[in-house]
């Protein structure tokens, strides 16, 4: 059972917005423990000035939100991921992201992407519109080699956008946390491993049975 909070700024009179949820999360990795909150936006889109006025206010009631757990001893790790629908580099006037940028406390780990047609999350138009913002907590974690790409799996998937999504899917990697996937000095196969998944190919959904030998430790699915 996963408890859910939904975060209440839904703009009044507007039924089409989006709530977004936190989700509780631990990673570990060796000996590292790391908790933190993870939200996953999707804003609506359009550009009339109504539009960003209502995503202006959206993330306003976001950072509200965040800087009330902040400022009152709840949670301080938070990565919110997601579709936010603008681009970061968008000018003062209308750009909607003015008071997560000129806080501290909150870092887009997209930024450097901005404004690179190459790294559009959503070629086409093409812009950056898909990022992954963290609190300054993360940032040690981030550290020094951390890193955000745009996965253009365009590149290697020639009907990628008629069967899988017009965005590309971003990338942040962690290395504080000592992640070495695919280093067999840190993760094995265990010597029996079963798997069932179905339909294939999916398409909404698909199900996946797996068995490990007794106490072999843990299977991480990557999507």
């Amino acid at each position: 059972k996963v408890d859910l909070t939904e975060i209440p700024y839904t703009i009044p009179g507007n039924e089409f917005t989006r709530n977004p949820f936190v989700l509780p999360m631990i990673v570990l990795e060796n000996e590292t423990v790391l908790e933190f909150n993870f939200v996953v936006l999707h804003l609506k889109a359009f550009h009339s000035p109504s539009d960003v006025e209502r995503r202006r206010q959206e993330i306003a009631g976001l950072k509200a939100y965040i800087d009330n757990e902040l400022n009152n001893g709840g949670q301080e790790n938070w990565i919110v991921v997601g579709d936010y629908n603008d681009e970061l580099d968008d000018p003062e006037a209308s750009n909607v992201f003015l008071p997560l940028l000129e806080d501290d406390n909150y870092e887009f780990l997209t930024l450097p992407l901005a404004g690179d047609d190459y790294h559009a999350s959503y070629p086409g138009w093409p812009s950056m519109i898909d990022h992954i913002m963290v609190t300054s907590a993360l940032l040690d974690e981030y550290g020094e080699g951390g890193e955000v790409e745009t996965l253009r799996l365009d590149d290697e998937y020639s009907l990628y956008f008629t069967n899988v999504s017009d965005h590309r899917p971003v990338a942040a990697y962690f290395p504080a946390l000592g992640a070495s996937v695919g280093n067999s000095d840190t993760f094995s196969m265990p010597s029996e491993i079963q798997m069932n998944v179905w339909p294939v190919p999916g398409n909404a959904m698909v199900s996946i049975d797996y068995s490990l030998p007794a106490r072999s430790g843990q299977m991480m699915v990557y999507d």
